[in-house]
């Protein structure tokens, strides 16, 4: 009996040491951090929250974190509410400027609504930033966002994000469902 319950003990050990060993695909993105990269996001993160045109809200799900949004046009329509969906313009970029995501619109046409308030189920959703701070927009803002890193991709970063990048967004709400 007792080399039964070694034997399951020495395998039990060597699964959970394999386990625990690999990752899965999407839990390492192979982007390490720059220190350097950090702090200059930080920085300039810091530099807007000083910045008398910004209007700063906190986080629904991070208290104490805040986003920084400067508003360009006002709108006067729909506000979206959980459940509903959101047709965005937008241009992404870094701290430095440098766009690294665009959906502007081409001849007029956006056909892409971003599920920004969870139906569970669609893949089409995107960052926790983005989520919180368009539920405080209206259908024809247009607003300078800035979001930090926690709110964004984080520690890890994504394919091609490093980690604890703070982005900005010029985003205008065109229409909600």
């Amino acid at each position: 009996m007792m080399k039964k319950e070694l034997v399951f003990s020495f395998l039990l050990c060597l699964c959970c040491t394999f386990f625990m060993g690999c990752k899965d695909d999407d839990d390492d993105n192979g982007l390490a951090e720059d220190p350097a990269w950090t702090a200059a996001n930080e920085a300039k993160l810091a530099e807007i929250a000083k910045d008398p045109e910004y209007q700063k809200v906190e986080s629904f799900q991070q208290k104490g974190v805040f986003m920084y949004y400067k508003v360009l046009e006002s709108g006067d329509g729909e506000r979206p509410v959980f459940g509903m969906s959101a047709k965005v313009e937008y241009e992404g970029r870094f701290y430095n400027g440098e766009v690294f995501d665009s959906q502007l619109l081409v001849d007029g046409v956006i056909t892409k609504y971003w599920d920004i308030l969870y139906s569970g189920t669609n893949k089409n959703i995107p960052i926790v930033g983005w989520v919180e701070i368009l539920q405080h927009m209206q259908v024809g803002d247009r607003w300078d966002v800035w979001i930090p890193a926690s709110l964004g991709y984080g520690t890890r970063g994504n394919t091609t994000i490093l980690p604890n990048t703070v982005l900005n967004f010029e985003m205008e709400l065109l229409d909600v469902k």
